[in-house]
């Protein structure tokens, strides 16, 4: 079992993200390697990996340091070594999330595989960073292809979905939920604060999330189901039915 960093509640990047640099380990220096001529703190290794600014060499020796330390059994490093490749992780989540597969779950299958493969990655080999990357990425890609194959117990998930969040007033979330747009959790969250009116303090509560976690969860979902909406919205106006509802020929023309 892997040995993962204490993380705070809710989203899991986002967790990761917040507890980092409540750490202050973003500040830290590296004394190997160095960029023109100076040592840099972690943000400023960061930000050269993602500008694609380092040469391989650069970037291997940033590794090897990381992978060092983290297996020195201090957790501090373990969470440097999540958190620099993290922009890349949330793109492999949000590339492999929905269509079956709830982003949550792809999150954290694909965080405990970079973490499986920190432990056992040869320090000494060239490109650790993308054997690091790999190893989330085909986890991820587990994810959703065993998702794929499990539609049934994904309909009666919807099913039971459906009975709790009726097919009235909800409708447009069961849809979203189906489509993959939204998680069940998501659509529920959304449901009890937007329409039942419970607060959205005390759900965050009954889900063991902190207030802001809770609701950045919330304005993410919404974000997509507000594009989703617009999207069936446009198609349902460019039906024939709809162009000749909205503009209706006048009185004498052929038919």
């Amino acid at each position: 079992m892997v040995d993962m960093p204490r993380l705070l509640s809710g989203d899991l990047f986002d967790a990761i993200e917040d507890r980092f640099r409540e750490s202050g380990m973003v500040a830290i220096k590296l004394d190997e390697p160095v960029w023109c001529g100076s040592p840099l703190d972690l943000g400023q290794v960061r930000d050269l990996l993602l500008e694609g600014h380092a040469s391989e060499d650069f970037q291997d020796e940033v590794w090897r340091k990381i992978v060092q330390r983290a297996r020195g059994g201090d957790e501090q490093w373990k969470l440097a070594a999540i958190w620099l490749l993290l922009p890349a992780l949330r793109k492999i989540s949000r590339h492999y999330g929905g269509w079956g597969a709830d982003s949550g779950d792809v999150a954290s299958e694909a965080v405990t595989a970079f973490f499986e493969e920190l432990q056992k990655v040869d320090a000494a080999q060239a490109r650790i960073g993308a054997s690091l990357w790999w190893a989330a990425r085909r986890r991820a890609a587990q994810v959703r292809l065993q998702r794929s194959r499990e539609v049934p117990s994904e309909e009666l998930a919807l099913n039971a979905a459906r009975q709790e969040l009726g097919d009235h007033e909800v409708r447009p979330l069961v849809e979203a939920v189906h489509e993959g747009v939204i998680s069940i959790s998501e659509a529920q969250l959304i449901n009890k604060t937007r329409l039942e009116g419970e607060r959205l303090g005390a759900i965050a509560e009954s889900m063991g999330l902190r207030y802001q976690a809770c609701h950045r969860r919330r304005a993410r979902a919404e974000g997509r189901l507000v594009g989703y909406l617009r999207i069936q919205g446009d198609a349902e106006d460019s039906t024939p039915e709809k162009r000749g509802h909205m503009h209706p020929r006048p009185e004498g023309d052929a038919a």
